[in-house]
């Protein structure tokens, strides 16, 4: 990945890259024109409009608003970047930082009818990007949208469900909190409440730890190995506000390692029994149900 000195030296070349790499549908670029030729469109149906990009390159974008009425804000971290896009929106207000580490801070004292980011939230780790995204939002004037621009359908069914389900709290499938608090056993798989979906379970497990309102109920965890195992006492530690050990104790809950059949063979045995009705399952019969990848 360039650092902004590496940009610096690519923004002359900057416009012509873009092109080739769309011309070419190739990373990173491909679908470039038609992906800021339907942001645009967006933006024009508001008259006026007043737009922060972040990353914005030398302004191949934000210069076509800008000359159709936009007020035009944005954050590159490449200052030969900020030079360029500059020349071209003389009245523009552009700043000159890494946005890794933030917004810079004269942007956060406006409100703004668009926030764009396009081709450039690959910077950020998922982490990063739910952190930067949640923090663009009191940023928004009323009906205000951030547009995220990116090179493919591909990468959008990668990433619109974790940002969705990472940026918005509420996000829930229909009725599961009420399905969850209503069963006497629970039975989930371990990365179903990784740090993506963990918001799904917090209410429950939360609930699970009440002296005053818990149902006992028999819960039970699969997971592969004993690191994932880790991971998953820690997510439920936070679920719960660290209350795990009150947790264990007021249900009966067990994690069974899939990958470590001699270790939890009981905890199999015991849980396959009661589901397949006394039928006491093989070894080979496990196995394909947890065949290992």
């Amino acid at each position: 990945m360039l650092n902004n000195s590496g940009f610096d030296l690519w923004a002359d070349e900057y416009d012509k890259t873009v092109g080739i790499s769309d011309e070419e549908n190739s990373y990173p670029f491909a679908g470039y024109k038609e992906v800021l030729g339907c942001i645009y469109q967006i933006i024009m149906e508001k008259e006026n409009a007043v737009v922060l990009d972040i990353g914005f390159g030398t302004g191949t974008l934000t210069a076509k608003l800008y000359e159709h009425g936009c007020s035009i804000y944005g954050q590159d971290f490449s200052a030969r970047m900020v030079e360029l896009a500059s020349g071209k929106m003389p009245l523009a207000h552009l700043y000159q930082a890494d946005f890794t580490q933030g917004l810079a801070e004269p942007l956060q004292c406006r409100r703004y009818d668009f926030i764009l980011a396009t081709y450039s939230l690959h910077h950020l780790s998922d982490n990063q990007k739910i952190t930067f995204l949640k923090n663009l939002l009191p940023l928004l004037n009323q009906d205000g949208k951030i547009i995220i621009g990116t090179r493919d359908e591909r990468e959008i069914l990668e990433n619109y469900d974790f940002l969705q389900k990472s940026f918005d709290p509420s996000f829930n499938p229909p009725a599961l909190v009420a399905d969850l608090q209503d069963a006497d056993e629970v039975v989930i798989f371990g990365h179903s409440i990784g740090e993506n979906d963990r918001q799904y379970f917090k209410a429950f497990f939360l609930q699970q730890t009440n002296f005053a309102n818990t149902r006992r109920k028999d819960i039970t965890i699969f997971t592969r190995d004993a690191a994932s195992e880790l991971q998953i006492k820690r997510s439920l530690e936070r679920m719960t506000d660290w209350n795990l050990s009150t947790l264990y104790g007021l249900n009966n809950l067990q994690i069974i390692k899939t990958g470590a059949i001699k270790e939890d063979q009981r905890k199999l045995y015991d849980f396959f029994v009661k589901h397949g009705k006394g039928e006491m399952p093989t070894r080979e019969f496990i196995g394909r149900l947890l065949s290992q990848e």
